[in-house]
């Protein structure tokens, strides 16, 4: 018993030894500052364990930087690439409209594509410029909400959005706006030229189905979009209230609040009336879109 006590003893004796002529190689060899040391062993932990830890410059971190990629596509005569927007050909010109006469008004149309993807891109700030001179494309209100009609902001492009682009003309309508199911009966409520698309939503049989019979044949009668007259109503308010009630909601305010929650309640289009107006030549013209830095973002040469 007393043997192997000793032999345990000198054993331990020898391990202690190896191992302070180890601590005092690796300080000399300064293993911790190798370009790859995987691991560092912790001298409080001798006999318990070892501590591994990674080295800090084990792998390479990210770069917080977005990678500049470069363009694929080639610049149009007498561009360099240089003068590109990051937009570059993801807004088009698709059609440009010169006044024929003094009396009718200048337009062009604003097309998202394809390779817009899933980005977005604020157009706002942007100038239309031609041979002449150039226009800023301004602000518009995306949520036209008659109860509380927010301030405008700038004009956000998703893939399959566009934008009519109008001169200035004699309308009552003072904003600039995303079309909506319920648009239309703004053309009643104020004077807007060109008018906006009148497709607004229908009313089902099921919801007047208890109306008096008059009322329901006035109902079913009206064009889409159209507004019923004060006189009209009162002309039928000897028929019951619900049918007078509801007929005062044939509206742009009544169809908002009673679709806005729609999925498909927004459209695509947005129009825009410029304060002045685009100086497009009757004839030709090369008109250029550019991005709030100049760069070009598309050409339509007519």
């Amino acid at each position: 018993m007393v043997k192997v006590i000793v032999v345990l003893v000198i054993l331990i004796i020898v391990a202690v030894a190896l191992y302070g002529l180890f601590s005092d190689l690796a300080a000399k060899m300064h293993f911790s500052n190798l370009p790859y040391s995987f691991f560092r062993v912790s001298s409080s932990s001798f006999g318990i364990g070892v501590k591994v830890k990674p080295a800090s410059n084990f792998a390479p971190q990210p770069s917080t930087e977005p990678v500049k990629k470069p363009y694929q596509v080639s610049p149009p005569p007498g561009v360099s690439q240089k003068d590109l927007s990051p937009f570059y050909d993801n807004v088009r010109i698709t059609s440009v409209q010169p006044p024929r006469s003094n009396s009718e008004i200048s337009w062009l149309t604003l097309n998202t594509a394809q390779s817009l993807g899933s980005n977005l891109v604020d157009i706002t700030g942007w100038k239309i410029k031609t041979n002449k001179s150039y226009v800023i494309i301004p602000r518009g209100i995306s949520d036209y909400n008659p109860s509380n009609l927010t301030p405008a902001s700038d004009i956000i492009f998703k893939s399959g959005d566009y934008a009519k682009i109008y001169s200035p003309t004699n309308q009552t309508l003072r904003n600039n706006l995303r079309l909506n199911k319920c648009a239309g009966y703004l053309n009643s409520q104020f004077t807007i030229n060109p008018t906006l698309p009148n497709g607004c939503p229908n009313f089902s049989r099921e919801e007047i189905s208890t109306f008096p019979g008059a009322c329901q044949s006035f109902i079913l009668g009206l064009r889409s979009c159209q507004i019923p007259t004060p006189n009209q109503i009162n002309s039928l308010s000897t028929s019951n209230n619900s049918c007078v009630n509801f007929l005062n909601l044939i509206n742009y305010r009544g169809c908002y609040q009673k679709h806005r929650a729609d999925a498909n309640f927004f459209s695509n289009e947005w129009r825009v009336w410029l304060d002045q107006n685009i100086p497009l030549d009757k004839e030709h013209d090369r008109v250029l879109l550019l991005d709030r830095s100049g760069l070009l973002v598309n050409v339509f040469i007519y």
